[in-house]
């Protein structure tokens, strides 16, 4: 009888450390499953955060690796590596001499409606801002709305015509508003003989800035 009860008391502990081996298994099972999601998981929010981050950026950095913002408004830019000049209190130019050029004009005090009054506000102070070179009016000879990163701006293409005879330059830009700010990006080809390839390299400059405008650095 002894004997019987010792055999039951045997298989009963038996039983009990292999179902106790068990659930440990199961647990550290559940808890490396729970680890490898979460792995998974943190890698898979870093990559959509780092892709949306790129997606944002949609403008070509090697033409444009310098920045300029609108004093006291939240309205940046990506600028060639010109020489940097502060013509007005609203024009802010960047240049290689004699060769090219571009422009941001714009202030918290300039205020337009839409992208074409821009162009008419932003305009008369561009020319102002230039006046030394006896800059008298820009001549379109193409122009047409386009929406860039959700901007809907005024694109127009032409010369930039001088009253004193001087040859006229080809000019390029977009004006826009931001909040009820007007903005114009302007780009002038300087060089007298007005080359193809300077004209081109000043288009794709002036396109690239037109893209990188944002509210956030």
């Amino acid at each position: 009888m002894k004997k019987c009860f010792v055999t039951v008391i045997t298989l009963m502990l038996m039983i009990a450390v292999s179902a106790c081996g068990s659930s440990k298994n199961e647990n550290s099972q559940q808890n490396e499953t729970k680890t490898e999601t979460a792995s998974i998981d943190t890698a898979s929010s870093l990559t959509t955060e780092d892709s949306t981050q790129d997606e944002k950026k949609t403008w070509d950095s090697s033409l444009l690796p310098g920045g300029y913002k609108i004093p006291l408004e939240d309205i940046y830019f990506s600028v060639p590596n010109y020489h940097e000049t502060e013509l007005t209190g609203y024009t802010e130019q960047f240049s290689v001499y004699n060769e090219k050029y571009v422009t941001i004009t714009g202030d918290g005090d300039v205020k337009a409606s839409s992208c074409k009054n821009a162009y008419e506000v932003c305009s008369e102070l561009f020319l102002k801002a230039v006046d030394y070179s006896s800059a008298k009016e820009f001549r379109i000879e193409h122009e047409e709305i386009v929406n860039i990163n959700g901007i809907e701006m005024y694109k127009f293409e032409g010369i930039l015509y001088h009253e004193l005879g001087r040859h006229d330059l080809y000019t390029i830009g977009y004006a826009f508003v931001m909040g009820d700010i007007a903005c114009q990006i302007t780009g002038v080809v300087e060089d007298e003989n007005q080359p193809e390839n300077m004209i081109e390299e000043l288009k794709n400059v002036v396109n690239e800035m037109a893209k990188s405008v944002r509210t956030v650095q």
